[in-house]
């Protein structure tokens, strides 16, 4: 019934705010601020879902401020690498990746390359030179970069590269770093292109060589771009053909040793993948992570590495997103349509956006740390957002307005101020009464009961409803504000700014519209003739309502009221059809009025001069 009640108007509006809410969220979501507010979503994310996951398949060599001190500072000479690369072997090393540059031919090379390229040969770091960066050329390349990648665009082009000496010519992986404007890394290329050849990066590469692959690399774009190795590994690549790093483990999930443990022969290594690199402070090779603003960049290989053996990507979820966007849509059109129906209260939506949002949150947490699927939550958080905002407001103003028509209505029966603290929920149960300093006026019709006994009921209720709205139209004009209307008695009030001299005349313009009201009617000839009775006195009056909370009623009190009251009766006495109180006598200027003489009204001890207009008066 309460949707049935809107117009189809409010539904177009709505539908039309919802595809708005929409359409900005999504947008703001590609802006560079909701580019960042994403990422550092992602952050969070990752920093509430990551644990330790021991992975005894890796162990981290960290050439550290300890070994540093014992074996003597950076860089170490050829001869020392090679010894720690032999140690390793002696471990029983399976796999050894060194996160070490080499571009410079020195002495020791044939030590070192020796040990390198010893079965299983070991994977060095080199890097390239993209747009923006210096052109450099060191070194030279490692042979086999692979053709027919770089044709595709999709992979950044280098303008130059820091490769390795001549005197060592080993497998090598590039270490091109991709640090987004937050300073975090997230991701890698997947290769980097030079002169038309194709160089995958350092854990890739090592990969591809521990587990004899490489035969055969090629790209799929689809919806996201996949890498294709052999036919029977799929590596998914973001839009800029990067790797993405998985976060979902802790760094203490890798073991590292000191160098220095393992050049004393103290470390076994029981056929483990050994990555070499640094941790000292110093030797540049320390990088911001979502996990920690400093970390050693060893482990963002040592991350890649577990994902590549385990087939474990991080991926962007396009169905999670899409449902997570519709889930979104959806409260907004919720939201929206309790606005519409006036059911909203003001609690409602922020509790909803908080909660909703908290449950997506979680949600997109779970599936990014357990199942390693990114979904963007700025867009549909931004719409719920919105939403919530606009629905509320949409709620407040039909409340607004719905408060003000009704004080509109109430405003046909009770004071204006009255009315407004009623609709605004004034308490109920208790007296409610304010004080007020003004002019009274009461009008009465005399012998209208006698009348109405002798008239059809229809056309009593006529004459009594044209006789009322004559009277509040005048009154209104003249600045007055009727008060109660009980059968053909009305009272009125007039603040005590508005000038005494407009009240009289519009006591003399009621005089002469009332007697329009009643034609000549043949009705009885024995009934007295009807006329119009006013009272009208100044002073301090309280207005307000009264009862308990299923019954209340509005009066107006205080010896002011009873004077006006006892006017109206002493009009008929006195045969004057206005008669005026002294307070308000007082505040008029030069001859207006002609004195009654003196009274003791009833119910009063005091006696009081009554006056009555003179025509002059209402001239």
């Amino acid at each position: 019934m309460a949707f049935a009640s809107v117009s189809q108007r409010m539904y177009w509006l709505a539908g039309t705010i919802w595809l708005g809410v929409i359409v900005l969220a999504a947008w703001f979501a590609l802006t560079p601020v909701g580019q960042t507010l994403s990422r550092s979503v992602e952050n969070w994310a990752w920093q509430l879902s990551v644990r330790v996951i021991p992975d005894q398949r890796f162990v981290f060599v960290d050439i550290d401020e300890r070994s540093l001190a014992i074996e003597g500072g950076w860089p170490w000479s050829r001869a020392r690498i090679a010894d720690l690369v032999e140690a390793l072997r002696a471990s029983d090393a399976s796999e050894v990746t060194l996160d070490m540059m080499f571009p410079d031919m020195k002495t020791g090379d044939p030590e070192l390359a020796a040990q390198l390229l010893t079965d299983p040969q070991s994977v060095v770091a080199m890097t390239f030179a993209l747009p923006g960066n210096d052109q450099v050329t060191t070194g030279q390349l490692p042979q086999g970069g692979v053709e027919g990648l770089c044709s595709q665009n999709l992979f950044p082009r280098a303008i130059g590269y820091v490769g390795q000496a001549s005197t060592l010519n080993v497998p090598a992986g590039h270490v091109v770093p991709r640090v987004e404007s937050d300073g975090v890394l997230r991701e890698t290329p997947a290769f980097v292109c030079f002169e038309g050849d194709a160089y995958p990066a350092l854990a890739l590469e090592a990969f591809m060589r521990a587990a004899g692959l490489g035969d055969a690399v090629r790209l799929e774009l689809s919806h996201e771009p996949v890498l294709v190795i052999d036919e029977s590994v799929r590596i998914p690549l973001t839009d800029r053909g990067g790797l993405r790093i998985p976060y979902h483990r802790d760094s203490a999930s890798f073991e590292r040793v000191s160098a220095a443990d393992v050049l004393a022969g103290i470390i076994d290594l029981e056929g483990r993948w050994v990555v070499i690199g640094s941790s000292a402070v110093g030797l540049s090779d320390r990088v911001s992570t979502p996990l920690a603003p400093i970390e050693a960049g060893a482990f963002a290989h040592l991350r890649l590495l577990s994902a590549l053996l385990d087939q474990d990507f991080v991926v962007y979820g396009s169905t999670s997103q899409i449902l997570v966007w519709i889930a979104s849509a959806v409260l907004v059109a919720v939201l929206l349509l309790l606005s519409l129906v006036r059911q909203l209260r003001w609690w409602i939506a922020p509790v909803m956006v908080v909660g909703f949002g908290g449950l997506l949150f979680a949600m997109v947490g779970t599936l990014q740390g357990n199942f390693l699927i990114v979904v963007g939550l700025v867009g549909p958080l931004t719409a719920l957002l919105l939403g919530g905002v606009v629905s509320t407001g949409l709620a407040f103003f039909q409340y607004r307005t719905d408060q003000l028509a009704m004080i509109s209505r109430l405003a046909a029966y009770l004071p204006m101020d009255v009315a407004g603290r009623i609709a605004r929920g004034t308490r109920m149960g208790v007296v409610d009464m304010r004080a007020q300093r003004g002019t009274l006026m009461s009008l009465d019709l005399r012998n209208f009961d006698r009348w109405s006994e002798k008239l059809d009921t229809n056309l009593t209720a006529a004459l009594l409803h044209h006789y009322v709205t004559l009277v509040s139209d005048r009154v209104r004009s003249s600045g007055g504000q009727p008060l109660q209307v009980n059968g053909a008695r009305v009272r009125i009030f007039w603040q005590a700014s508005v000038d005494p001299e407009r009240i009289l005349r519009a006591a003399a313009e009621l005089l002469t519209d009332v007697e329009q009201v009643f034609p000549d009617m043949e009705v009885d000839q024995s009934l007295p003739p009807m006329a119009l009775m006013i009272g009208i006195e100044a002073g301090e009056l309280s207005l307000g309502t009264y009862g308990s909370e299923n019954s209340r009623g509005f009066t107006v009190l205080g010896d002011t009221a009873r004077v006006v009251q006892a006017l109206v009766r002493m009009s008929t006495e006195l045969s004057a059809p206005c008669v005026v109180g002294p307070e308000f006598a007082s505040q008029l200027s030069g001859e207006r009025l002609r004195s009654l003489g003196v009274f003791l009204l009833e119910e009063s001890e005091t006696p009081r001069e009554l006056f009555e207009p003179l025509e002059s008066a209402y001239s």
